[in-house]
């Protein structure tokens, strides 16, 4: 197990921050904040390198393509936005929906978007441009399978379904064991999504899995919390005077990134 510390804090324009997230290779991150304004960062050097502008909303999501070439945006207007990371550009957009759009995310290899609205789940092609409904059964997102073709969903009735993306018929996963972090409140719950089992359940709201699944990390209290995925239990509270409102971990695990509501990144490395 690895304690961290924190090293640093990086001063984002003064925007009240609510989403931070690290680019694939974890050499850039990217910040949301209620100015309607996305900015990109270099980690090594603290520095924004892009702005992207041209939100007509507040954007409660964003996050890069698997690939690091695009970023996704969820705004408040139920639309959802794709822009070029290169050239800080919109290629796409997503708009007309009539729900909000609660939260999106990419398949794999970065050609299908799965968002969710108002407890449907629908599905962006970006190669054809088709967006279709593929479950209206109330859930949440789980996972994509690694390999793309099948989505999990979480119902609110804490059951699992998986959907075959392409067809939109429920199916079973192909592999012997998943492990996913279901979004319930107020609750972490891990499940075996392969064999539809859930397999430990503890107080908190965790984020995501650290890259080893050893590690979840999350907020609890304005403090990032860490706990022990096998065991259940805390491990370390990350707390500075700040209301902490995100958080993230770097690709190989060696870095944690927070963001809090004054307009600060603050960076945690191992002891």
């Amino acid at each position: 197990l690895r304690y961290f510390q924190f090293v640093k804090e990086i001063n984002c324009k003064g925007d009240r921050l609510h989403m931070v997230q690290f680019s694939p290779d974890g050499q850039k991150f990217v910040t949301a904040s209620r100015s309607k304004i996305i900015r990109i960062w270099d980690v090594n050097s603290g520095k924004m390198v892009k702005q992207l502008k041209g939100h007509s909303s507040h954007t409660n999501q964003v996050l890069f393509s698997p690939d690091g070439t695009m970023i996704l945006s969820c705004l408040f207007d139920n639309t959802i936005c794709l822009w070029n990371v290169e050239s800080g550009i919109e290629i796409k957009k997503l708009e007309g929906h009539a729900d909000n759009i609660d939260s999106a995310h990419f398949s794999p290899d970065g050609t299908i978007i799965a968002f969710f609205s108002s407890g449907t789940t629908n599905i962006w092609d970006l190669q054809s441009g088709q967006v279709r409904l593929l479950s209206d059964v109330m859930s949440t997102f789980g996972a994509f399978s690694p390999n793309g073709q099948q989505i999990v969903l979480f119902t609110w009735d804490n059951s699992v379904l998986i959907f075959d993306v392409r067809s939109g018929e429920e199916t079973n996963l192909n592999c012997h064991y998943f492990p996913v972090l279901s979004p319930s409140y107020g609750k972490n719950q891990i499940w075996d999504v392969a064999s539809k089992t859930k397999i430990k359940e503890f107080g908190g709201c965790g984020l995501k899995f650290f890259p080893d699944k050893q590690t979840i990390i999350g907020l609890a209290n304005d403090m990032v919390t860490l706990w022990d995925a096998k065991l259940g239990i805390e491990m370390q509270l990350l707390n500075i005077p700040k209301h902490l409102t995100h958080a993230d971990i770097s690709p190989d695990g060696n870095t944690i990134i927070s963001c809090s509501d004054d307009g600060a990144v603050q960076f945690w490395v191992p002891l």
